[in-house]
């Protein structure tokens, strides 16, 4: 795997056709960075050159600009999410009094599987800060049971209950304090918490353990919420359910076509509290050729046609968030200025796809696609 995420990153493999200006060598580096490294078989980032101007955001880990070695925070705020925690900080070069974006991946990735979308947030003036939930992968057989099962067991319970999100916020909130901190260029009155998938699990249940006032914006991409099979049920979580009605604050909710989870989010963000907008992306916005996931997530293989892919929408589920090309990312920016800016939220139709719900026939027919 990891050779092959070099490959792609020095430009050696294909790319998909729909790709922003200048992203191909944003991707390929043509030699100035590396954006990721091997780590235990997966990706994790690394460093970023701060002379590339393609994209300007700049990543750092720890307490400086210029330190790129991993912080491993203990016992952060009181937080009880394990012994080491380990953040992945984007941020636009420049600027101050920056709203704050704390995203939470999904299941069997760390921050390197959004790296793309987080850093297009950062550019359009946000803090985006990620804690990586390492041990999502460490429960192995039992946490992939979760994956599958909504997180209905111990595992999943432990992993998505909200803590390493707490533990991001506090840090941010220490770090801050001290003001010589990058971190001190974010607005901690300006906090959107996010995720996507299992990372949407979390982002839940932290918005029912955060305390009033600390966050101020909620954005799930295709949400892990119900149970499996949800492109064609409408079975819940009870305390998913409960929180999400107890929502205050104005949440989106982004979805595609053939997304696996689009049942879910489509009756999620009706239930949602606090003022709800639902987006729904064609499939064509998506990059499902899906060279990253090929390349770093043990996830590629359910995305086999062999596997039953066309049936389930893993594809679509894995795209919305990690995939380097592809416009998952202009609804959540939009979404995310029209809260902390005041902007009118616009998206561009050409990329949206009516509300439809889906039904066993058409699950079959995605599969004819």
């Amino acid at each position: 795997m990891t050779e092959a995420l070099l490959r792609l990153l020095r430009g050696e493999a294909a790319r998909s056709a729909r790709q922003p200006e200048g992203l191909e060598e944003l991707v390929a580096g043509r030699g100035r960075r590396q954006l990721v490294r091997a780590r235990g078989g997966h990706a994790s980032i690394c460093r970023v050159d701060p002379t590339l101007e393609l994209e300007p955001a700049a990543l750092f880990h720890g307490a400086r600009f210029g330190e790129w070695n991993a912080l491993r925070a203990k016992g952060v705020g009181g937080a009880t999410a394990g012994p080491d925690l380990r953040f992945a900080v984007f941020a636009p070069r420049e600027g101050s009094g920056l709203p704050v974006v704390l995203f939470q991946h999904g299941h069997q990735v760390d921050a390197a599987g959004h790296a793309f979308m987080a850093q297009r947030i950062a550019n359009a003036g946000y803090l985006v800060v990620m804690p990586e939930r390492a041990n999502s992968v460490s429960y192995g057989c039992c946490g992939t049971t979760c994956a599958l099962c909504c997180f209905c067991t111990a595992p999943g319970s432990r992993i998505t209950d909200g803590k390493h999100l707490l533990a991001a916020h506090a840090w941010v909130e220490e770090e801050a304090a001290k003001g010589s901190s990058p971190l001190a260029r974010g607005d901690l009155r300006k906090v959107a918490v996010m995720g996507h998938s299992m990372g949407g699990v979390e982002a839940v249940n932290f918005t029912g353990m955060a305390a009033p006032g600390e966050f101020q914006a909620c954005v799930f991409v295709s949400p892990a919420l119900p149970t499996y099979f949800s492109i064609t049920t409408r079975t819940w979580h009870p305390l998913n359910r409960r929180r999400v009605k107890a929502l205050s604050v104005p949440s989106l909710w982004v979805t595609s076509e053939g997304d696996i989870m689009k049942a879910a989010t489509y009756t999620m963000s009706e239930l949602a509290g606090g003022g709800a907008r639902l987006v729904t992306l064609k499939d064509s916005a998506l990059d499902l050729s899906m060279p990253l996931t090929k390349a770093t997530s043990w996830w590629y293989p359910f995305t086999l046609p062999c596997l039953g892919n066309r049936v389930l929408g893993v594809s679509q589920h894995t795209a919305l968030a990690a995939e380097a090309f592809g416009e998952p990312h202009r609804p959540v920016i939009a979404f995310l200025d029209s809260v902390f800016l005041g902007k009118e939220f616009v998206v561009d139709e050409s990329i949206m796809a009516p509300k439809r719900w889906p039904c066993c026939l058409e699950t079959c027919a995605v599969g004819a696609c």
